[in-house]
């Protein structure tokens, strides 16, 4: 007697599995940009580590920001391509916490000042290039807001006769608003 015996495989086609499985990647972007507002002109330096999932983004940044007093912001950020192509512009928002680093010409030589840490806020639109695999160019501007205060006291001594010093105290309390111009380069 024989036997036959139909045997059926699987079929592993790779596209299939990129279907099921989404891909998820890692980047890292490098930014440096001009800040404009009330006070003088200053530059910005940001580094946004994250993922990207389609077409979202979401990262923790870092940087420095110079605007009117020197500061290191820490934010979450997220962005979202508009469209799924190479090219594409992107909108984004950032939000977090800014800690005072003051140069040495921001500090008081003749007062105490005591800087506290302050709120973070970064919304704007950009257009992404991208150039090579996993590289683009960006360029994107912004609506930036930078708050933190300062309590500022002075200690005046008595020039004459028997009398205590005096000490005279202020609160600060920044709200500072610009416009932030950004050129990046994400890989």
């Amino acid at each position: 007697m024989l036997c036959f015996t139909h045997v059926y495989a699987q079929d592993n086609n790779v596209t299939d599995k990129k279907q099921i499985i989404p891909a998820i990647k890692f980047h890292s972007t490098v930014q440096f940009g001009l800040l404009e507002g009330e006070a003088p002109s200053a530059f910005q330096i940001q580094t946004i580590n994250g993922i990207q999932y389609k077409t979202w983004y979401a990262g923790i940044g870092v940087g420095i920001d110079n605007y009117k007093f020197r500061t290191i912001p820490l934010f979450a950020d997220i962005q979202k391509n508009i469209l799924n192509k190479p090219i594409t512009p992107y909108v984004f928002t950032d939000i977090g916490i800014q800690f005072p680093w003051l140069r040495n010409d921001q500090k008081s030589q003749i007062a105490q000042s005591n800087f506290n840490n302050g709120f973070y806020f970064n919304f704007g639109a950009g257009y992404k290039i991208n150039l090579i695999k996993n590289n683009a160019l960006l360029f994107s501007t912004a609506f930036s807001l930078k708050q933190f205060s300062n309590n500022y006291s002075t200690i005046y001594p008595c020039d004459f006769g028997p009398c205590s010093e005096q000490d005279y105290s202020q609160h600060f309390k920044y709200t500072l608003r610009r416009l932030s111009l950004q050129i990046g380069w994400l890989f």
